[in-house]
């Protein structure tokens, strides 16, 4: 289980990307599961299944990671005395 939705969509990629290959050489979903993610992720398959079902992932945590970006900018700026 994810702490935070940022750690979630890091393990979706990493499903989604396994998924990918394993589709590429005719295995099965299942198979791939069983045989590679499931000790990597320590998940079930049904939340195999709940992170292969979430749409772009990259483009989230890529939203994520600006946006606390910017937080910590705005943090940082108003921190600053100007005299």
């Amino acid at each position: 289980m994810a702490y935070n939705r940022k750690n979630l969509l890091r393990k979706a990629i990493i499903a989604q990307e396994a998924d990918r290959r394993a589709r590429k050489k005719g295995i099965s979903s299942k198979f791939m599961f069983y045989n590679e993610v499931q000790d990597r992720l320590l998940c079930s398959y049904s939340t195999f299944n709940n992170y292969l079902a979430i749409e772009n992932p990259e483009e989230e945590l890529k939203e994520i990671e600006a946006s606390e970006a910017r937080a910590a900018a705005e943090k940082k700026r108003q921190l600053k005395l100007e005299f």
